[in-house]
């Protein structure tokens, strides 16, 4: 399993706050299956500590600390949730925000509330550049929720969906957790994640959501909810001999 949506760098955005609460989440989240992630502190003005340079720096830190301390196969890999700005294309250009480990694929976060113009030319704008957008969190927009016709066209247009793992779970009358489940069983997602923040109400905590996938999906669709897309469409960009290295190292701590 592979979290590619997390706030597990400590002090730099309102995910854990200290190195040892960074510690604690992967922690939770490797006794649940999870050993790779790819740390997405938020980028915008509200966080102005969630440089590239401390992202790309924690994440080296914390991978060490987490493989002597917790599990020898642990790689954590740099990435930002970036707020959608109209300046957004150029920022990327020049180096002020982060891709996915390295890759063409960007996190991009919205407003709930945004209107459905302002995130479908979004996407349009960058289906005509290099980078392939992943829309965080995609059950929080409000009005995503009015149509599939939305989903749709932003697939179409080149988005990819993320969802959170705690949207699936809840009982028989959460309206919320019903509809998200039936985004997954339509296909309309393609990755799930914990969006951790920290180890109380925003923990990694899964076991809820994974035993309704057993019970509703099919194997490969769980695997590639689960880990399989990110390993195919964003891991795979980077170079082998690098993820070779960064794993020998790994081990060898």
């Amino acid at each position: 399993m592979i979290d590619m949506h997390c706030h597990m760098l400590p002090g730099i955005d309102d995910g854990a706050q200290s190195t040892e609460e960074s510690l604690k989440m992967i922690r939770m989240a490797v006794k649940q299956g999870i050993k790779s992630f790819i740390a997405t502190s938020h980028a915008s003005s509200r966080f102005p500590a969630s440089t590239p340079e401390a992202v790309r720096s924690l994440c080296g830190q914390i991978e060490q600390k987490a493989c002597k301390r917790i599990d020898p196969g642990i790689h954590i890999y740099a990435g930002q949730e970036i707020i959608y700005t109209t300046d957004l294309l150029d920022l990327l250009e020049k180096g002020k925000y982060l891709t996915l480990a390295d890759s063409s694929w960007i996190l991009l976060e919205f407003q709930p509330s945004v209107p459905w113009s302002v995130i479908n030319n979004a996407v349009r704008e960058l289906a005509m550049s290099p980078y392939h957008p992943i829309l965080a969190h995609v059950e929080r927009y409000h009005v995503l929720e009015k149509s599939t016709d939305y989903l749709d066209e932003l697939i179409e247009n080149g988005a990819s969906l993320q969802m959170n793992y705690r949207s699936l779970s809840g009982g028989i009358f959460d309206r919320r957790a019903t509809r998200c489940r039936k985004l997954v069983r339509d296909g309309y997602i393609h990755y799930l994640a914990t969006d951790m923040h920290n180890t109380k109400e925003r923990a990694p905590e899964l076991k809820e959501t994974l035993n309704w996938m057993r019970k509703h999906l099919d194997e490969d669709t769980i695997e590639d909810l689960c880990g399989r897309n990110v390993e195919k469409q964003i891991l795979r960009g980077m170079n082998n001999e690098r993820i070779s290295d960064r794993r020998n190292e790994c081990s060898e701590r």
